[in-house]
């Protein structure tokens, strides 16, 4: 079945208003002269009215496509270059910004969509069906990721293994525990060394050195313990030869965090999401090209 959109119909009307505005005027000069014209003339007369009619609605049915194509070759080529190419651009830049992203600095990802959210806000945009749901899944799975908050579930992981570190290189001193449920009184005391990471942690960008720089934690280690008064309750092996092994390397060593945050239930979630949304704008990029191809062979091959 052969669907007219709006702007066809209306032209198809306007059309068909001229004929009819024409008719009485061509039927009454038709039967003025047939009336007056002998029978031969009168058959000859006929056969010119019949071709003319034929003619005048081949001219009209030419006259209504050129018009429509020319007008879904205008509606095509405006939403190209309004719609299809701001949303590709957009995708695309996105996929470059995240092409050697770590495990980790994907979870920090800030997915911005400022030309799709208005366009799938706007209610005078049409989109296809397949390429609008699409965009909704990538907003929707962007929502899913930002919820979930990395940071602090990787500064609770760092700060419990630090702690576990601290118990047993110096035992349970420094760390006393005071909890009353029923009177509501809660007392928590924790040694310097743990203080000192507490407080470094609370900058971002330390939990991502953290994270990603080995070395780091080595050095943090050892400015945090090196001073500190407590005596060690262990003896560091040494772990090369003819040399000694610092407290900052043994506990960097001996106690790592990295596999226990990227195990996390909640991170390991956000990082499918990232996947997700990765492959979501992929596929929203491929539809893209498929309307391109499609404009271009319907309306742009001739056109340039």
């Amino acid at each position: 079945m052969i669907k007219l959109d709006h702007y066809e119909v209306l032209l198809m009307l306007k059309s068909l208003r001229y004929i009819l505005y024409l008719l009485p005027i061509v039927l009454g000069i038709f039967v003025y002269l047939y009336f007056q014209l002998p029978e031969q003339s009168q058959s000859d007369l006929f056969k010119t009215l019949i071709s003319t009619v034929l003619g005048g609605l081949l001219t009209v049915f030419v006259t209504l496509n050129v018009n429509t194509y020319n007008s879904k070759q205008k509606s095509a080529l405006e939403r190209k270059k309004e719609i299809y190419i701001p949303i590709t651009n957009e995708l695309n830049q996105l996929l470059n910004q995240n092409t050697k992203k770590s495990n980790w600095s994907s979870l920090n990802k800030k997915f911005e969509f400022p030309v799709i959210d208005q366009l799938l806000e706007s209610p005078y945009v049409f989109l296809p069906k397949k390429l609008k749901e699409n965009l909704k899944r990538v907003t929707g799975l962007v929502e899913e990721f930002n919820k979930i908050k990395h940071y602090p579930i990787a500064k609770n992981i760092i700060l419990n293994n630090f702690e576990h570190a601290l118990r047993h290189c110096y035992g349970n001193k420094g760390f006393e525990t005071y909890e009353n449920p029923e009177e509501g009184r809660f007392h928590y005391e924790y040694p310097n060394p743990y203080k000192f990471m507490d407080h470094h942690l609370d900058e971002l960008t330390n939990i991502d050195n953290m994270i990603v720089d080995y070395y780091e934690n080595i050095q943090l280690y050892g400015d945090f313990l090196d001073n500190y008064k407590e005596p060690l309750i262990i003896e560091i092996p040494d772990f090369y030869d003819n040399q000694t092994t610092d407290i900052g390397e043994f506990v960097s060593a001996a106690f790592p965090y990295e596999d226990k945050i990227y195990e996390h239930k909640e991170i390991k979630l956000k990082q499918e999401i990232y996947e997700d949304i990765i492959q979501e704008i992929t596929n929203a990029v491929n539809q893209l090209h498929v309307i391109f191809r499609e404009i271009n062979r319907r309306y742009e091959k001739d056109k340039y």
